[in-house]
């Protein structure tokens, strides 16, 4: 499932453009507004984690797309945990499909940082780095917000 994107660290999104100027700032804008979105729905998602609310994180995802995410944030706080500082290294990012209130996004990721503390706020420790996943989501704007309807790897 989706981890943190968002930490502050751009992709390289301009090494293999083809076509016309005009195609390719196209492109670089629909990436550069997915990127923006994947980071503001990150923040909103590493929220949730560092307060233990599966209702808040659920609410991130259309249906039972974020299924998996919500079960293994209540798996942590049965654990009386939560995951506080979560960084996602962004490696790459680009739009499959954009529009208004829809966009299909495929972008790599690895977890750079997380830490698992208890409520009151002792760390536990850091959880171990992850390795670049490579992920296709569909986001929809519901309300104004942007949230998952589908997600695969």
């Amino acid at each position: 499932m989706l981890l943190a994107l968002g930490c502050g660290c751009a992709p390289d999104t301009g090494a293999a453009r083809t076509g016309s100027p005009a195609t390719s700032s196209a492109a670089a804008s629909d990436e550069a507004r997915a990127l923006g979105v994947l980071r503001a729905w990150d923040r909103r998602r590493a929220t949730a984690w560092a307060q233990g609310s599966t209702r808040a994180l659920g609410r991130l995802y259309v249906g039972d797309a974020g299924r998996q995410d919500v079960r293994r944030l209540a798996d942590y706080t049965a654990r009386g945990l939560v995951v506080r500082e979560m960084s996602v290294q962004v490696l790459d990012v680009r739009v499959l499909a954009s529009g208004t209130d829809r966009l299909r996004v495929a972008f790599t990721d690895r977890l750079a940082r997380a830490v698992a503390a208890r409520r009151d706020g002792t760390v536990v420790g850091p959880l171990p780095r992850g390795g670049a996943v490579r992920h296709v989501v569909v986001l929809v704007r519901d309300g104004g917000t942007w949230r998952v309807a589908t997600v695969s790897r």
